[in-house]
């Protein structure tokens, strides 16, 4: 509904914009708005094609260009304006073009057409170099009215197609990143592309495309989160070690609206990856077995002598080099990364704890090395072999960084008896044992040998020593220890077995010790003693084996105390208090440590307890916090083994976000002695790993949040990336994700207008564009969500942020006064109005608004414009064109801040040339209001100003024709010409105004019958009858509207009534008598009389036919009927015999001639006649009495009348007047009748005659009649002023001041005695210029008078009667103006001296003062 509402609102703007523009019947060189806008394309030259219709626009300017018809030609030129372009040739450009049209009663009309391929893309991407708008005029002259030229003002758009594709900035592009970098990390943002295209062809998204799949292949390992940023971001983890660079391909499409066209770019970023500290130490030796690069398991091996300290200790490696048995080895080792971290070497742990202090270490950096370190391990104290007889040191290279990174190899260090010289033996234990091959490869098939044991390898050992040798598994990887079993035979070897399930896919990496056998210890203290003699030495191979299985656990022996790795790791979950359950499974771990706890069974029966270690936590009470439970286990040959429980809830949380205060690991000993070996106690290393579960939710940090951003902000902007929270849990379930929740769908929801788009990381980014005039903060609810593997546990927090939007320049000033229609809150098409003089500079020009108030029409307004924005920018008016153009010099404008308001600003005005209206009548000023800030917005407004002529001449009226108009018809039908082509309508000039300029007037006439209505057109007031009117002459007076001191013309005006058949004809008398003498008048015929009859209409609607349609007494053939030499009479004739006292009716008719002729109107009249004997019958006049209309300017003798008469009896007829010839002015010829004029006829000394006429026959009968002869005037009468010189008197300073009422008669009537005051040019004081005057003959100062600089001024008043020839009456009016106090007396000098002798008498001349310039004269007399 809202849009529709929008589109009416459109529709009627559109409407009422047609409708104040609209053209009246299409006159040449119209055109629907002076401001013309067009369209035409760019082009490529190889696309180009003139016809098409994409590159020619309509100017909508009626006629035909370089028409030979007067009523349609006309001639438009291209004209530059000031705006256009100044380094652009219209000529080579455009070319003007007559094409057809639907929408043009000329069938045609002119466009504008490119003249070849354009190019509106400038050469950088800014758009200020763009040629999308050129603008010039139109100028257009019609042959219908040549002398004027209008011009219009063409604003042409030149609009963009798809023809440049996007352009990298500073490309190809190279980023680095560390290799650490989580996924959401931005590596690079500076991706750039721009496009010389406009609008859409111009918007640039951009992607990755799909790489080659190579190692090097970034696509997949990164993402472009935002398409319309180029910014890089981590995708997928990244591994220095693996990749150390990638490379992806960066496309930039633009976003042209037609998919086919887009263009698209590609350019490569080289990604390369930085290495971090993610890898720490590794020990390094030759024949160490590496896995991924890494030393698997480094060994060492040593001894010292019981009792003694050995200093410095020598190592052999494991296994050892096969080339060089006995080489030995430094203990070495280097960073795994490449940053070369420093490396310190610490004995962590020994096996059995407690040994740490008889050694010490000292590290040192390998000479020539930039990376690797050695460390020198020194014996400070002795060791008693019946305390130990093996030692296990765990030495540890640890990382001098923050992570502090490190690595554990294993130092295996045994104890040689003390040299008694009893021994017997002669062998020394100088060899270590050799294996047959360093390596030994097999493969075995995928199965479950757990009750039928699979035989793998045999393997040997050779010793030149004297000794045997005992072979053991060392270690297995991939917790194979217990699917491997070794057994030694007799001869020497030993046997390694599979004895658990193993499945295809795994392998395994068996340690086997060879150890050579020495003296029991009773013979060693015994035997002899040699100084060149070890007294014994192990040493161990590792050999691999590519198994393709995988295995389950098993136990090898199953002893009491023994497990399957000195090297335990378990693992307990955290809990809260009240979800805590001992007997959970959640909260226990198997040591893996066989035996029955507390057992007393010898087989079986071990005692275990919990140890501190050195790396315990001090703070940590072992006993409060772990015990130990024996549950039943079914891997177990006992049945049972003893697990580690938790005694109550642990928190593994520290109080921070950060882990080091985690309690993630707990690491402690476990001892064992076994109730069958009870001499032994054996030690492992058990390190506890507190698990994780989800009991905190993340906590925002820094909460709630605010931010802000630009209103201009593109889509893609980084508003805010503060968002931080934390989670005191570990791994998944620390990580967090964020997102927006949706919001409530009010105006301040920001949910949709903002976007997170990398959820690992808390970065608002712009969504959708922002305008700051609608909506000016937005509110964010933000959710932080870990990512705990179980969805259901997740927990979730929310905040919220806060969006300011800051307003930007992004908005233009507005011009503002209260009736502008308002769109969006902007004045729509802000227009004013005012008006100059031609030929003189108005000042400072007064406005009014476009639409009027309608409560106060004449309200006047300024000119004030502000900024849209909220910035106040301050605002400067110009006037930046004008049109026609070239009149900009003619203005000033000055620019003022309206008092009290921080954003308004009030431009003033000023004419400071003047301008001839003969040049130019309208002129429209386009007023630019303009911001004095970096964007400089504007805003134009039009003032329509108007050159109003200088009114010194009266109009001047005149009618082309008389009028015609049919009686009866309705008020309001305008007469017209005699063929009725044109109506009738006063024409009006004037002086004053220029050519093809008409003047407003208001029209006044003298008769009730017509009247003028505002365009001229006469028109009929009332229903006028022909036959009482069939002419009305009449004076029309037109006054001028909108002029200071209006003046008035006037014209006399005839329409002539034209007839139509609505009258039957009339006979002159009800009933006609005659008689006739007695006698046959079949070969002489005798007239009777004459019958008349009258037709009110005209023409044939009164022409009369007469007939007779019966006579009585059977005399249809005795008489007849003729017209008569008088015209509308008919003479009946007697042409048969009569005899005396015979009467017969005739029964005469009348009929019009009116067509059809079945409308034709008849009346009918009896004739009586008589016959009668000879001499009884006096003359016959056909009317009592007749009137006629005489001109006073007739000739003398002309005719006026003649008597219409006869005798009946056909005797001859004399005629004479025989009173009301005053002064004999007319005559009358006795024997026709006829009427003549004797002397100059006067209307204004008798404007009447009556005339009595009698006629008489030879009989001596006679008749009498009456003739009334009306004088009609002529304008033979000049005015007269009455006195014909006046005197007034008037103040001076006083423009529009009465001065006084002068008077003038005129003898005649009617438009002859119409007067019509002026001043006349040639007053002999050349004052005319000085005095208007009214119609009323009411004289008026037309500006202030100076009494200083004439006193007295003499005009000649000219009085103008109405008449078609006018004449002319004068008076002389002397004006004498009147002396105010409006100057200071002045002396002519200010100081005088003058002498005079003494003793002068009273009354003597001393000095003269006279005024001049001087208010203040002082005066010094000497006497001499």
């Amino acid at each position: 509904m809202q849009n529709r509402n929008i589109l009416r609102l459109l529709f009627t703007l559109l409407w009422l914009y047609i409708s104040i523009h609209k053209v009246d019947s299409q006159e040449p060189c119209s055109s629907p708005d002076p401001n013309i806008a067009g369209t035409v394309y760019e082009s490529t030259f190889a696309s180009f094609d003139p016809n098409s219709a994409l590159y020619r626009t309509d100017t909508t300017i009626e006629g035909i260009n370089q028409g030979t018809q007067t009523e349609s030609g006309v001639n438009i030129t291209i004209v530059r304006s000031a705006r256009t372009q100044a380094d652009l040739n219209l000529d080579s450009l455009f070319e003007l073009v007559t094409l057809p049209v639907t929408d043009s009663s000329f069938g045609s009309r002119t466009f504008i057409r490119l003249k070849s391929a354009i190019d509106r893309d400038g050469s950088s991407y800014i758009a200020s170099d763009d040629l999308d708008t050129v603008e010039f005029q139109l100028s257009c002259r019609s042959l219908k009215d040549p002398t004027p030229t209008k011009f219009f003002l063409m604003q042409l758009e030149i609009r963009d197609i798809n023809d440049n594709a996007p352009i990298f900035r500073n490309a190809p592009y190279s980023a680095s990143v560390d290799e650490s970098a989580p996924v959401g990390t931005t590596v690079y943002s500076g991706i750039t592309a721009t496009d010389l295209d406009a609008g859409s062809n111009k918007e640039i998204e951009y992607a990755i495309v799909p790489g080659d799949g190579s190692t090097n292949d970034g696509s997949t390992r990164f993402v472009l989160p935002i398409t319309s940023r180029g910014e890089i971001v981590v995708g997928n983890s990244l591994d220095f070690e693996s990749v150390r660079s990638y490379t992806l391909t960066i496309s930039a499409t633009d976003k042209a609206s037609n998919v086919a066209v887009r263009k698209q770019t590609t350019t490569t970023i080289t990604i390369t990856i930085n290495d971090v500290d993610d890898l720490g130490p590794k020990f390094v030796y030759s024949t160490c077995f590496n896995v991924n690069n890494v030393c698997f398991n480094p060994t060492y091996t040593t001894s010292v002598t019981s009792g003694s300290t050995a200093g410095t200790l020598v190592f052999n490696p494991v296994p050892v080099d096969s080339g060089n048995p006995n080489a030995a080895v430094d203990i070495i080792a280097e960073d795994g990364d490449t940053l070369n971290a420093p490396i310190t070497f610490t004995i962590r742990q020994t096996l059995p704890s407690g040994y740490q202090n008889r050694f010490q270490v000292t590290t040192q950096k390998v000479s020539g090395s930039a990376n690797r370190y050695r460390t020198l391990v020194s014996q400070t104290a002795s060791i008693d072999r019946s305390e130990v007889t093996e030692l296990e040191l765990f030495i540890e290279a640890k990382e001098n960084l923050a992570h502090r990174y490190y690595d554990r190899a294993t130092i295996k260090l045994s104890f040689a008896e003390i040299n008694t010289g009893n021994q017997t033996s002669s062998d020394c234990n100088n060899n270590s044992p050799i294996f047959s091959a360093p390596v030994y490869f097999v493969n075995i098939l995928e199965g479950n040998y757990t009750e039928n044991h699979q035989c793998i390898l045999m393997i040997s050992a050779t010793d030149e020593d004297l000794d045997g040798i005992d072979y053991d598994i060392q270690s297995v990887s991939n917790k194979g220890d217990r699917v491997f079993s070794l057994e030694s035979n007799i001869e020497g070897k030993a046997v390694i077995t599979c004895v658990g399930s193993i499945a295809k896919g795994l392998s395994f990496g068996i340690v086997v010790r060879a150890t050579d056998r020495v003296l029991p210890i009773s013979r060693r203290r015994r035997g002899q003693s040699s100084s060149n003699c070890k007294m014994w030495k192990q040493y161990f191979l590792a050999v691999l084996f590519t198994l393709v299985v995988l295995t389950m656990k098993t136990v090898n022996s199953q002893e009491p105390c023994s497990s399957p790795d000195p090297n335990i790791a378990g693992f307990v979950y955290e809990s809260t208090f009240a979800s805590f359950d001992p007997n959970s499974a959640l909260y226990r771990t198997d040591t893996t440590i066989e035996g029955i706890n507390q057992g007393t069974v010898t087989a079986s029966g071990v005692n275990i307890s919990i140890v501190r270690s050195a790396a315990t936590p001090t703070d940590l009470n072992l006993d409060s916090l772990f015990e130990l439970v024996t549950l039943p286990v079914t891997d177990s040959s006992f049945g049972s083994r003893t697990f580690i429980r938790l005694k109550s809830a642990i928190d593994r949380d520290g109080s921070s976000y950060i882990a080091s205060d985690d309690l993630d690991t707990v690491e402690f000993q476990l001892s064992c002695r076994s109730l069958k070996d009870p001499t032994q106690t054996k030690f492992f290393l058990m390190q506890l790993e507190i698990r994780d579960i989800n009991d905190n939710a993340p906590i925002f940090r820094n909460a709630p949040y605010s931010a802000s951003v630009d209103e201009s902000a593109p889509v893609g902007t980084t508003v805010y990336s503060g968002i931080t929270a934390t989670d005191l849990d570990a791994g998944s379930n620390k990580e967090i994700e964020y997102t927006i929740l949706p919001g409530d769908g009010s105006i301040n929801d920001g949910s949709t207008r903002f976007v997170l788009p990398i959820t690992s990381r808390g970065e608002i980014v712009v969504g959708s564009s922002l305008d700051f005039e609608s909506v000016r903060s937005y509110n964010l609810t933000i959710s932080a969500t870990d990512k705990a593997s179980n969805v259901a546990d997740r927990k979730q927090t929310t905040t919220t942020i806060t969006i300011t939007i800051n307003d930007v320049d992004d908005l233009g000033p507005k011009f503002v006064y209260s009736t502008c229609f308002n769109v969006n809150n902007v004045c729509f098409n802000p227009t004013y109005t005012t008006s100059v003089t031609s030929g003189s500079t108005a000042g400072t020009l007064v406005f009014n608004p476009v639409p009027v108030d309608s409560g106060n029409p004449n309200a006047a307004v300024d000119i004030i414009a502000e900024d849209r924005d909220t910035l106040n920018a301050p605002i400067t008016f110009t006037i930046r064109q004008t049109l026609p153009s070239g009149y900009q010099n003619r203005f000033q404008v000055t620019t003022q801040q309206v008092s009290g308001s921080a954003n308004q600003y009030r431009a003033l005005v000023s004419q400071t040339a003047s301008i001839d209206r003969s040049q130019v009548s309208e002129l429209e000023l386009f007023i630019e209001a303009q911001e004095n800030v970096a964007n400089r917005y504007s805003n134009r407004a039009t003032i329509k100003l108007s050159v109003a002529a200088a009114n010194n001449n009266n109009p001047v009226l005149s009618v082309p024709f008389q009028g015609y108009i049919y009686e009866n018809s309705p008020v309001g039908t305008i007469p017209r010409n005699d063929n009725g082509s044109n109506l009738l309508r006063i024409s009006v000039t004037d002086p004053d105004l220029i050519v093809g300029e008409t003047g407003q007037y208001t029209f006044t006439v003298n008769t009730g019958l017509f009247r003028v209505n505002s365009e001229g057109y006469v028109e009929a007031a009332a229903v006028i009858n022909y036959e009482s009117t069939p002419v009305v002459t009449f004076t029309v007076t037109g006054t001028e509207v909108g002029t200071q001191n209006p003046r008035s013309g006037i014209v006399q005006v005839t329409v002539n009534v034209r007839d139509l058949n609505d009258n039957t004809p009339v006979f002159g008398a009800p009933r006609y008598v005659d008689s006739i003498v007695e006698g046959d008048y079949t070969t002489s015929n005798q007239v009777l009389l004459d019958v008349s009859a009258s037709d009110a209409d005209s023409g044939a609607n009164g022409d009369i036919v007469y007939s007779i349609q019966s006579v009585s007494n059977n005399g249809a053939s005795k008489f007849s009927i003729q017209p008569s030499s008088q015209t509308g009479r008919a003479t009946i004739s007697c042409i048969g015999s009569v005899a005396e006292g015979e009467i017969y009716v005739i029964m005469v008719a009348a009929t019009d001639q009116g067509q059809p002729v079945s409308e034709r109107r008849t009346a009918t009249v009896p004739v009586e006649v008589t016959v009668t004997p000879l001499g009884t019958r006096p003359p016959v006049i056909e009317a009592p009495a007749f009137t006629v209309y005489v001109s006073e300017a007739v000739p003398i003798t002309s005719s006026v009348f003649t008597v219409p008469a006869r005798d009946p009896e056909g005797l001859p007829l004399s005629f004479s007047i025989i009173s009301g010839n005053v002064n004999n002015d007319f005559g009358i010829n006795s024997t026709t009748g006829e009427v003549r004029t004797q002397r100059a006829l006067d209307r204004e000394a008798t404007p009447q005659y009556t005339l009595n006429i009698r006629v008489q026959d030879q009989s001596g009968l006679s008749a009498q009649t009456t003739l009334t002869i009306i004088i009609q005037d002529v304008n033979d009468n000049n005015p007269v002023f009455t006195p014909v010189t006046y005197t007034f008197s008037v103040p001076e300073g006083r423009s529009n001041e009465d001065v006084g009422t002068v008077t003038a008669t005129d003898a005649d009537e009617g438009a002859n005695a119409n007067i019509n005051y002026q001043i006349s040019p040639f007053s002999s004081t050349g004052s005319s210029s000085l005095f208007t005057i009214l119609p009323s003959g009411q004289i008026r100062t037309a500006i202030a008078l100076d009494y200083e600089t004439r006193n007295s001024h003499v005009i000649l008043i000219l009085g103008i009667d109405g008449g078609a020839s006018s004449r002319t009456g004068t008076a002389t009016v002397t004006i004498n103006v009147q002396d105010v106090q409006d100057t200071i007396p002045l002396f002519t000098e200010t100081n005088i001296v003058r002498s005079i002798p003494e003793r002068q008498p009273v009354g003597t001349s001393v000095v003269q003062v006279t005024e001049n310039s001087v208010s203040l004269v002082l005066i010094r007399i000497v006497a001499l």
